[in-house]
Formats: C-alpha cells, sequence, structure tokens
C-alpha cells in the first residue's frame, strides 16, 4: 500500500502536478501580496467601491498585478461573493476581459490576483480633458465595439452565460495598446441552462447606469447589461456621466437629454469631440440610434447584446476601409504606382503555433460514468509512449484546454496525474461525430438543411472564437467532421426550394475557403458572420413560414398570436473536441 502511495505521488510529481496546480489560477501567499504591494499603501491603490479597494502589485518576478482586497465585512457574506466571482473570473477566456491570474487564501476574505492593465479606465479618458486616445472618432468606435465583444461573449458564447450586472465606463479598462477590457465581476451571475432571469436578493450595480426595469421588479436579464451598455455608448459619445451637472450648475438627466437632442436632430451639438468628415457624421449617428434601441424601457425591445455587436462590428469595418481607401490614395498619390506591387505581395500575419484536434496516434476515448454523482464523462487515455515527451504534450494541451470556454467547443473536467501517462476527462457527448451523421445513410439529423446550416454556423462561431477571441489565439490545424461533436438528438425536417439561395451561398463560401492561396481566402470571423446572418434568415423564414400556416389552420384568430414566432424546438449543440500541440501568443 505505501509503496503503490509513493508510485502515485512520484507519478503526481513528474506529471507536473505542482505546476498544473497552478496552471489556471496560481495561489498567492498572504506575506507575497503584502510585499508587492507595500504593505497596501495609499499610493498603490488603483480604484475603490462598494467591495473594498484595487491595488497595483509588482511581484518578485517584475510581473506587475492588480489585487482586489475586500473590506472588513461580514465574513460569511464576503466569502460568498468571493466564490461566486471565483466560479464566474476562472472560467472566462476573452481578450477584451480582464484576466483573472491568482488568488491569497490565507486572509480572512480571500484576495483576488489580477493582470494589471496599465491605462487605466475608459472612464478616465473620457472625463480627463487632458486625455487625448478619445479625441478620434476611430477610438471611440474601436472602445465601443471591443467591450460589446466581450458582452455578447458573456451572454451568448460562454458556458455557462453570465451577466455582467455592473456594466459602466469605470469598468472597461484600456491595456498598454488602448484595448477595452471588460472588468469587474462582482455583481455577475451565472445562468443556469435555459435560465433567462434572476430574481435579485439585493440590487446590485450603479445608478444612472442601473436598468429601470431591473430596478422597478428586482429581475436581472441579459438586457439589463444592454440598457447599462447603452448608457456607455452615450457617455462616449456625450462625454457626460448619467447624472451630471449642466453648464448652467443644474442636476439633468443626460439619457433624456440625449434620446431629445437625437429625436430633434442636435445630436452634433451635444458630441464631445470633433468629426473629421460626412461619413464619420453617418456612423456617428448609427451608433447614437443603437443606443437609443439599447436605452428602451422594455428589456424585450432592447437588441441583443449579439445584435449590437454585430452592429458596431460592421460600422467599424466600414470605418476601417474608409480610412484605409483614404490612406490608400494618399500613399499612391505620393509613391506613384510603383507602390502597387508591394500591396500585391503583402506578408500574411505572423505565423502562430498551431493546437490540434480531434483523435490522433495518443491513444483511445473511453465512456465513463461517475460513480459520485452519475455524470457520463469522456476519458482520454494517452498510449504508452515517451513519457517525457508525453508529459510535455499533455502539459501543453492543458495549459490551453483548461482556459477555454465557449458553448459549441468540448470542455475539460478533470484530469488524472497518478497514471504513467496523465489522464484527461471530458464532457460526454452522447450523439457522437458529424462524420457518422453525414455518412450513415440512416440517420436523420441531417436530411434537412436547417440542420445542415446550424451545424455550420455553430462550427464557424466556435473556430471563430479560438482565432480572434481567445487568449491567447488558437490555431487547431485539423478541422474535419470526425472531430465536430454533436451532443442532443434532433428531429429533421425536409427541405424546400426556398432554401436553394442559402445553399448557393454557403457553397460560394466553401469555394471562397478553398482558396490556394491563404491570403484569398476569408477568416473564420468573416465565414461565421456570414453562416450566422444565413442561418438568421432561415430561421426567419421557417418562422414566417410556421405563422402562415398556423393562421391558415385556425383561421383569423390567431393573428393575434401571429406576431409571436413561435421557437424552434430545442436544438442540440455543434462542439469541437480541443487537443492541443502547442499555442503562442498572437503577440
Amino acid at each position: 500500500m505505501i509503496c503503490t502511495k509513493r508510485i502515485k505521488e512520484k507519478n503526481f510529481q513528474e506529471n507536473g502536478g505542482k505546476v498544473l496546480k497552478n496552471q489556471r489560477v496560481r495561489i498567492f501567499s498572504e506575506a507575497a501580496l503584502v510585499k508587492a504591494t507595500n504593505n497596501y499603501a495609499d499610493d498603490r491603490k488603483l480604484g475603490e467601491g462598494g467591495f473594498g479597494s484595487v491595488y497595483k502589485g509588482v511581484l518578485t518576478e517584475n510581473t506587475v498585478v492588480a489585487v482586489k482586497k475586500s473590506k472588513g465585512v461580514d465574513k460569511a457574506q464576503m466569502n460568498a461573493e468571493f466564490q461566486k466571482e471565483m466560479s464566474i473570473v476562472s472560467q472566462v477566456n476573452h481578450r477584451n476581459v480582464v484576466k483573472l491570474l491568482g488568488l491569497c487564501l490565507e486572509t480572512k476574505v480571500p484576495l483576488l490576483v489580477y493582470e494589471f492593465i496599465s491605462n487605466g479606465t475608459l472612464s478616465k479618458h473620457i472625463h480627463d480633458k487632458g486625455s487625448r486616445i478619445l479625441a478620434s472618432w476611430t477610438n471611440r468606435l474601436r472602445v465601443a465595439s471591443e467591450a460589446a465583444l466581450a458582452l455578447d461573449y458573456l451572454h451568448s458564447l460562454a458556458d455557462p452565460p453570465v451577466i455582467h450586472g455592473d456594466v459602466k465606463s469605470v469598468n472597461i479598462l484600456l491595456d498598454n495598446n488602448y484595448t477595452a477590457k471588460v472588468a469587474d465581476f462582482g455583481a455577475s451571475v451565472l445562468m443556469s441552462p435555459g435560465q433567462t432571469d434572476i430574481l435579485a436578493t439585493k440590487i446590485q450595480g450603479t445608478l444612472g447606469y442601473l436598468d429601470p426595469e431591473y430596478l422597478m421588479t428586482g429581475i436581472l436579464t441579459v438586457q439589463s447589461d444592454v440598457y447599462s451598455f447603452g448608457v456607455v455608448l452615450v457617455e462616449l459619445l456625450t462625454g457626460e456621466m448619467p447624472n451630471s451637472i449642466s453648464k448652467y450648475g443644474e442636476k439633468r438627466n443626460v439619457i433624456q437629454h440625449f434620446i431629445s437632442a437625437l429625436e430633434n436632430n442636435h445630436l452634433f451639438k451635444i458630441l464631445d469631440f470633433q468629426t473629421a468628415n460626412e461619413g464619420e457624421m453617418d456612423e456617428i449617428e448609427a451608433v447614437a440610434e443603437l443606443a437609443k434601441g439599447c436605452l428602451n424601457s422594455m428589456g424585450v425591445n432592447r437588441p441583443t447584446m449579439k445584435e449590437v455587436s454585430d452592429e458596431l462590428a460592421k460600422l467599424k469595418a466600414l470605418h476601417q476601409k474608409s480610412l484605409a481607401q483614404k490612406n490608400s490614395e494618399e500613399t499612391d498619390y505620393l509613391l506613384g504606382e510603383s507602390s502597387q506591387s508591394f500591396c500585391k505581395n503583402a506578408s500574411p500575419p505572423m505565423d502562430q503555433s498551431q493546437t490540434k484536434l480531434g483523435e490522433g496516434g495518443f491513444g483511445s476515448v473511453y465512456r465513463g460514468v461517475l460513480a459520485d454523482d452519475d455524470v457520463q464523462v469522456a476519458v482520454k487515455k494517452f498510449k504508452g509512449v515517451d513519457k517525457a515527451q508525453m508529459n510535455e504534450e499533455f502539459q501543453k494541451e492543458m495549459g490551453v484546454v483548461s482556459q477555454v470556454n465557449h458553448k459549441n467547443v468540448v470542455k475539460l473536467l478533470g484530469l488524472c496525474l497518478e497514471t504513467k501517462v496523465p489522464l484527461l476527462v471530458y464532457e460526454f457527448i452522447s450523439n457522437g461525430t458529424l462524420f457518422k451523421h453525414v455518412h450513415d445513410k440512416t440517420s436523420q439529423l441531417l436530411a434537412s438543411w436547417s440542420n445542415r446550416l446550424r451545424i455550420a454556423s455553430e462550427i464557424a462561431l466556435a473556430l471563430n472564437y479560438l482565432h480572434s477571441l481567445a487568449d491567447p489565439p488558437i490555431i487547431h490545424g485539423d478541422v474535419k467532421s470526425v472531430n465536430i461533436l454533436l451532443d442532443n438528438n434532433y428531429t429533421a425536417k425536409a427541405a424546400d426550394e426556398g432554401e436553394m439561395d442559402e445553399i448557393e451561398a454557403v457553397a460560394e463560401l466553401a469555394k471562397g475557403c478553398l482558396n490556394s492561396m491563404g491570403l484569398n481566402r476569408p477568416t473564420m470571423k468573416e465565414v461565421s458572420d456570414e453562416l450566422a446572418k444565413l442561418k438568421y434568415l432561415h430561421q426567419k423564414s421557417w418562422a414566417q413560414q410556421n405563422s402562415d400556416e398556423t393562421e391558415y389552420l385556425l383561421g383569423e384568430s390567431s393573428q393575434s398570436f401571429g406576431k409571436i414566432a413561435p421557437r424552434p424546438m430545442t436544438q442540440s449543440q455543434t462542439v469541437i473536441p480541443l487537443e492541443i500541440e502547442n499555442f503562442s501568443d498572437s503577440n
């Protein structure tokens, strides 16, 4: 027995147990953080709120961090808040969300250690007239788009979804490149599967940014974040805080003032910055209309964060295209036609290390049922190959898959370090591979175009996340139907002639992806956006068709219900398993 225990302990150490314990969340001693923050000196204080204070710290390896220290209040309550925040931030991985580096459990109330974001809050740059970063519309639009991207991820792509609960300009930070990062999850909540709202035991958030519907009912929804983000958009446009003082010294409601100016065509009189051209004025008006939609008093009438993010991304792309066109014309004028050959031969972006998906020569995956809670899992067992090499590969894979959180990527549940070569435990995906359903003619899952389009869109969504939104980015390198799994059963529907246009559009998209020159292929974001658009149009058509059929069957009396489109049946999720060879930061 002792011998077996020693072998297991030896394997645990050799398999990188100590490293892996800290792989995702590092454990800090109290002494280390006291030293790092100079005993929480006032000149190290970065900010203060209802929870306590955040301090700048410098670790012994010269890494700069932000230490969140709670006030000395009710310990039981603070520990509950701490555990809630921990359960959220430890799972989130997005380039526009502040990253948790570790924690300290030695203090009465635990401390959280975040990455340090060097350029402070968006609020500071909006309201400090000495800051020039927001002097241009270009930067305001970019920051708005990045913050919306993060909130869309939390609502739509994180698994489980997250409601931030306190969206405001103070909680949007700008890093050394002035990239926006959403921070402070103290008021955030995790949503259960199928859950759409939460009855709050107490109202949390910041007056001026709080959703009035949440304030009146106590019911928190993702649309509460949308309202708060609308306030941030108004702040970015006008440079005024939600409850500010006018130049005549009187208090006024900035939101009402903004909507009134917009409706009376006085928008450009209340802007906080100079517009460069008419093209920018059109973009500003579009963002102002978007903000107005977010500020609707009824949550059900607001756009989703995905719709907000997509609209801002579209405006940002048009703005960048306009800038590029202008710069190109100026360059051609200055340098002449000789410069054009360099544009055609421009180098692709810097190579990134590749990450591998799916099965290979590593060994086998077994279905298992955990005794404690009767949960089905998939256990990945490696072959008896060179142990040193396998441990290196294992730790690389762990470094990535443990950080990935997306509803369309297979989730790592745990690991075993007591075996000669470690075992990985993934969630069990019940309906096997896409390959099986494509090539097994008895499977009816893909008999309908609806399901094929949905699956293609979900795959693209996952790959776009890995390429563009995960931090660091991931190139999987082995996309194939065997490496795409389907989690729930699904009833097929027959296709109709109206789907032919959609099928042709997907075929053209596939043709673009297959271009022999990588530089001429669309990005996964472009592919994902196009498929999402086609999926949306298809669902809209489906809803209209069902509505028409219902009205025909039930008569005119059904028309009052016809405005509410029926929901499609619960769909299976398409998920991608990650098998990582290596990865790198895009920088």
